[in-house]
C-alpha cells in the first residue's frame, strides 16, 4: 500500500507532481502516516517508543526486530496512530 506524505500537501489543491509517494512498510511510511512504534519487554516490564527519525527512511519498518538493553530477549512492537491534539 503506498500513501502520499501529507505534510508536503497544500490544503485547497492537490497538485499530482508534488506528491511524494513512501511505501508504509518503510520508517518513512510509517511517519507519513502519523504512527507511532512502542517496543515492550514483558520480564523487564519496560516499554520505550521509538524514536523514527533515527531509523533509515527506506529502511523495513513491519516486522522489524528490537532487543531490549537490559536482558537482551526480543521485545514484543506495538503500531498504533498517534493521539489527536487536544483541544480546549
Amino acid at each position: 500500500m503506498i500513501c502520499p506524505k501529507l505534510d508536503e500537501l497544500e490544503t485547497d489543491t492537490l497538485d499530482p507532481t508534488r506528491i511524494e509517494m513512501v511505501s508504509n512498510g518503510t520508517w518513512a511510511g510509517v511517519i507519513a502516516m502519523n504512527l507511532q512504534v512502542h517496543v515492550s519487554c514483558g520480564p523487564c516490564n519496560l516499554m520505550v517508543e521509538v524514536d523514527m527519525n533515527k531509523q533509515p527512511p527506506d529502511g523495513k519498518a513491519i516486522g522489524v526486530a528490537f532487543r531490549c538493553g537490559e536482558c537482551g530477549r526480543l521485545g514484543g512492537t506495538i503500531i498504533s496512530g498517534k493521539p489527536a491534539p487536544h483541544r480546549v
